[in-house]
C-alpha cells in the first residue's frame, strides 16, 4: 500500500520494496510522491520487509535530493533494504515497538559455477554499498556494519537509537522513569548496546537481586571516569547515554540489576571493537571513539563484574517464579538464535528481503 496527502505532507508506504505495478511500493511511487510535495516538509509512515535493493536504493537517492526536511517514523518494522532507503532521512523516529532489521543481501539464482562466483562477487560489493550508508548515518566504520550485517542483526526501538540508526523513540521508552535518556547526540560516535524497550522486562529480578551484591567496583569507576575525561579531551566517543551510564558507575556506588543487565549486554555486544585500530594503547587513533565509549559503561572490569552479577541473577532459585513465563537475560541474543534456528529448518523460506 501506498498513499500520500499533499495538504497535510504524509506519505504511508507500507509492504514489500518492489518493482512499479508490484504488490508493496516502488521508487516510481515515491517519486510521485516527493514530487507533488513540491519541497514542503513531509512525513512517511513506514512499515516494510525489504525488497528490491536497487529499488531502495534510488529511494534513498530521493529522499537524500529532497529540499524539505523528511521524517520518516518507523511502525512495526523496517527491514533489510527498507532500512538503507530510510538512512537518508533528516529525522528517524521508532514507534515504541518498532524494529530494525540489518542482513547482507541475497538473492535466488540459477547458473553454473562461473556465474554463481560472478553473483558471489556482486553481492559483496552490494554489501559494502549498503554497509557505507550505514557509516554514513552513525559515524562507525563500514566493517562494523558489514560484522552486523553477516549476522543478521535486529534491533528494538531503543537500540536502534543507540546505534545511531535512528534519532529518537516515540515516548522514549525503554528506561527506567528515574533514568531519563535524551535523542542521539548527532556530534559524536553512536554504539549499539542490547537493550530491551519494554521497561519491564528486568523488573521480577530486581527482588531477586536483594541478595546479591550489585555494587559498582573501583576499577568500573576508574575506567568510567577515565572515558569520560578523553571524551571531555576529544570530544568523541559514545553518546548521551554512555554518559549517563558513566555517571551512574561514579556517582551511584550501585546500579539495579536491570542496569547491569544492560551493562552486560552492551559489553558483549562491543567485544569486536576491541578488535579495531586505537582501542588498545600505543595504536593509531588511541583513544579510539569505540574505546571511550567501551569505557563510558565501565570498560572491562565492567564486562567481567556483570557477567558474574547476570549469572547470579539468572541462576537465582526463585527468578522465573514471580513471571508467567521464564525471561532470558538477553531477548534479542535469544530471539536471534531462535529466528536462526527457525531459518535453517524452513530453508530462510520465509527469511524478510
Amino acid at each position: 500500500m501506498f498513499e500520500y496527502d499533499v495538504e497535510r505532507g504524509t506519505i504511508d508506504a507500507r509492504g514489500v520494496v518492489d518493482l512499479p505495478g508490484g504488490e508493496g511500493f516502488s521508487s516510481d511511487d515515491m517519486l510521485a510522491a516527493l514530487t507533488a510535495m513540491d519541497g514542503r516538509d513531509v512525513v512517511m509512515l513506514l512499515k516494510s520487509e525489504g525488497g528490491l535493493v536497487t529499488e531502495g536504493l534510488s529511494i534513498h537517492g530521493m529522499i537524500e535530493r529532497y529540499p524539505g526536511k523528511v521524517t520518516v517514523e518507523v511502525d512495526t518494522l523496517a527491514a533489510s533494504i527498507a532500512t538503507v532507503m530510510i538512512m537518508a532521512a533528516d529525522e528517524i523516529v521508532m514507534r515504541r515497538k518498532a524494529r530494525l532489521m540489518i542482513h547482507d543481501p541475497w538473492l535466488a539464482a540459477m547458473g553454473n559455477a562461473s556465474a554463481f562466483r560472478n553473483l558471489a562477487d556482486n553481492l559483496d560489493a552490494l554489501a559494502r554499498d549498503i554497509a557505507d550508508v550505514y557509516a554514513e548515518r552513525t559515524g562507525y566504520e563500514a566493517d562494523r556494519w558489514l560484522a552486523a550485517m553477516r549476522d543478521e542483526t535486529w534491533y528494538t526501538a531503543t537500540e536502534a537509537v543507540d546505534a545511531g540508526l535512528a534519532d529518537r523513540v516515540a515516548g522514549r521508552v525503554g528506561y527506567s522513569d528515574d533514568e531519563e535518556i535524551p535523542a542521539r547526540d548527532p556530534s559524536v560516535t553512536p554504539y549499539t548496546p542490547t537493550t530491551s524497550d519494554d521497561p519491564n522486562l528486568y523488573a521480577p529480578f530486581d527482588n531477586v537481586a536483594c541478595a546479591i551484591d550489585l555494587t559498582v567496583t573501583d576499577a568500573m569507576v576508574d575506567e568510567a571516569k577515565r572515558a569520560l575525561e578523553w571524551r571531555e579531551e576529544y570530544g568523541r566517543g559514545g553518546t548521551q547515554v554512555g554518559v549517563t551510564r558513566a555517571n551512574q558507575i561514579v556517582n551511584d556506588g550501585k546500579l539495579t540489576a536491570e542496569t547491569w543487565a544492560r551493562v552486560f549486554s552492551y559489553l558483549s555486544r562491543h567485544q569486536v571493537d576491541k578488535e579495531a585500530e586505537g582501542f588498545s594503547p600505543g595504536e593509531d587513533g588511541y583513544p579510539s571513539p569505540g574505546r571511550i565509549a567501551y569505557g563510558l559503561w565501565g570498560g572491562e572490569p565492567a564486562f567481567s563484574r556483570s557477567r558474574s552479577i547476570v549469572e547470579q541473577l539468572d541462576n537465582a532459585e526463585d527468578a522465573t517464579d514471580q513471571v508467567d513465563e521464564p525471561v532470558a537475560w538477553l531477548p534479542a541474543v535469544a530471539l536471534a538464535d531462535s529466528l536462526d534456528k527457525r531459518h535453517r529448518l524452513m530453508g530462510q523460506r520465509y527469511r524478510p528481503r
